[in-house]
């Protein structure tokens, strides 16, 4: 039977899930195991604003570390998942005409039954449907040349990966044989995913355009050769692979920004505990070198300098300059 908490014991669990560092991660596990396992009533939810602090415990980077973090940041993604039909529920409560509409059925006459192109044979005239999985010829021993396929279709992908990738070819420290090599995986890796004709155009053509830039090409490619990320999740275009580090730290500083607007205390308290043993400016309170800056505002005329808001990490005094 799950267990029911009083407000006053669910704030306290908020509490002790912002002091994630403190506590440890086996104290977070055992937390969130307890709310996943408890019953709670969206009135709760609001008073005590628990999911806010739990959606953020989800989506820390820092939990990766161990299992017990990991577990408990999977934990928390199931809380809010669970939270969040809690919510819908009481809404098809107080709405039960919307919830109980249906959707249109199917009925015969409009139903339609898709099914897959078939294979063509690769006699004469036909038209190419699928693709061979076919290893390309190389003109020369040491591979350091584009290969080429019998496919014309392979050889085209072939030939737009390597377009692509030579803007930035001056810039990229590699072998030619390391730079063929990685282009013909690449094709390959893309091939796997279909070999149906009309899906492997259009899983080039979605790679392709995931090089936006010759920046996100530069780093990409890097990485790849680096084995920093796999040629596997490239082709697959997935959107994680191809965030530049300076894109993500502006979306790291973006979902700081976000916290501390909806969670200022979590925030606060984030950022005091990752500053914690580095040396910083001297505090006019404590006289420890353990002052830093929070934020910086243009609160004086443009030609003057910014105002700096500073914060000691040790006493807690805070002041401008």
């Amino acid at each position: 039977m799950d267990q029911l908490y009083t407000e006053d014991e669910l704030t306290e669990f908020k509490n002790d899930l912002r002091k994630f560092k403190e506590i440890g991660n086996t104290k977070v596990l055992a937390i969130v195991k307890r709310l996943f396992n408890c019953q709670i009533t969206v009135q709760q939810l609001q008073n005590t604003k628990i999911a806010q602090t739990v959606q953020s415990l989800s989506t820390m980077s820092c939990f990766d570390e161990d299992e017990e973090g990991q577990e408990a940041k999977q934990i928390c993604s199931q809380i809010i998942n669970k939270w969040k039909k809690i919510v819908q529920n009481e809404k098809n409560k107080q709405n039960p005409q919307a919830s109980s509409q249906k959707a249109p059925q199917l009925t015969k006459s409009n139903s339609q039954t898709a099914t897959l192109p078939r294979r063509q044979s690769s006699g004469q005239g036909s038209t190419e449907t699928f693709l061979t999985n076919e290893e390309p010829q190389y003109k020369t021993e040491s591979k350091t040349d584009l290969p080429t396929y019998k496919s014309d279709i392979r050889q085209k992908g072939l030939e737009a990966i390597n377009k692509i990738f030579m803007k930035v070819k001056d810039d990229i420290n590699a072998s030619p044989r390391e730079w063929i090599e990685l282009i013909v995986n690449l094709e390959k890796k893309i091939f796997s995913r279909n070999s149906q004709v009309v899906y492997y155009k259009s899983y080039i053509k979605e790679v392709l355009g995931m090089f936006s830039s010759n920046e996100v090409t530069t780093e990409v490619i890097s990485k790849m050769l680096n084995k920093e990320i796999s040629l596997q999740d490239v082709a697959e275009a997935k959107t994680s692979v191809f965030l530049t580090d300076r894109q993500r730290a502006q979306q790291k500083k973006a979902v700081e920004d976000q916290l501390a607007t909806s969670d200022p205390d979590f925030y606060n308290n984030m950022r005091r505990q990752r500053l914690q043993g580095l040396e910083g400016e001297l505090c006019k309170g404590c006289k420890k070198k353990t002052a830093f800056l929070v934020k910086e505002l243009q609160t004086r005329s443009s030609d003057e300098p910014m105002t700096r808001f500073m914060e000691c990490n040790s006493c807690g005094k805070s002041w401008k300059d």
